[in-house]
């Protein structure tokens, strides 16, 4: 068995084991100190303004909502941010490293040879996507709302958003951050409440409805709406 793991075209699934052990280590210990690792990266998590930082390469200055949805809607399927970060990550680097193994394994035994790890990473690297959202999935259900500090969208009406992401105009929404009731961060598409209005980038604004994708929001005129 230690030789199979110690074969260079085992090395990246053997790295993810190891590095999932090593997350597993690092949570107990921080937990004997009282502050556990899944903690500092949830708080952590909200800090990448990964869609800010696509934004950058918009030629054109504005960020469309069809360059970003994708994104969104692909980390929102993964729970991130729904459920502890670190069950997704320890969920990813096990999945890839045993379904990595588990296929040059089966390589091995039916023709007597595996190929190069960054071959089998490409399959390993799918097969794992959906082994992270069910792990995402079932930790929703069994887990106490207050411990997942899982929101809804609809909770969203009435909190303040800062436009990240072009120009928000009737019809053509843009994309905008809002910090929840529990401190995290999330990522909506929004559209002015009156026709004749547009927000920019920095702009402050107000959550007053939600139509399907999009929110309607009006101007944070209010200093006590403003969010800090």
């Amino acid at each position: 068995m230690l030789e199979f793991l110690n074969q260079s075209q085992n090395t990246l699934f053997t790295i993810s084991l190891l590095v999932m052990v090593v997350f597993c280590l690092l949570e107990g210990l921080s937990l004997l100190v009282g502050v556990g690792l899944s903690q500092v990266l949830d708080n952590l998590l909200p800090d990448f303004d990964f869609l800010d930082f696509e934004a950058e390469f918009e030629l054109d200055g504005e960020l469309e909502a069809p360059s970003v949805g994708p994104l969104v809607g692909f980390l929102d399927w993964l729970h991130v941010g729904r459920v502890p970060i670190l069950v997704l990550l320890v969920s990813f680097l096990t999945g890839f490293g045993i379904i990595g193994l588990a296929i040059q394994g089966v390589l091995q035994l039916a023709v007597g040879v595996m190929l190069p790890g960054i071959i089998v990473a490409v399959p390993a690297l799918l097969g794992t996507i959906p082994v992270v959202r069910v792990v995402g999935s079932t930790v929703l259900r069994i887990m106490p709302e207050d411990d997942t500090e899982a929101v809804s969208e609809a909770s969203f009406v009435g909190l303040t958003a800062v436009i990240t992401g072009g120009t928000a105009r009737h019809a053509k929404p843009a994309q905008a951050r809002l910090k929840d009731t529990f401190g995290h961060s999330h990522y909506v598409m929004v559209e002015p409440d009156n026709e004749d209005e547009s927000f920019e980038r920095g702009d402050m604004v107000l959550l007053v409805e939600r139509r399907s994708a999009v929110f309607s929001v009006i101007a944070a005129t209010s200093e006590g709406l403003v969010e800090e």
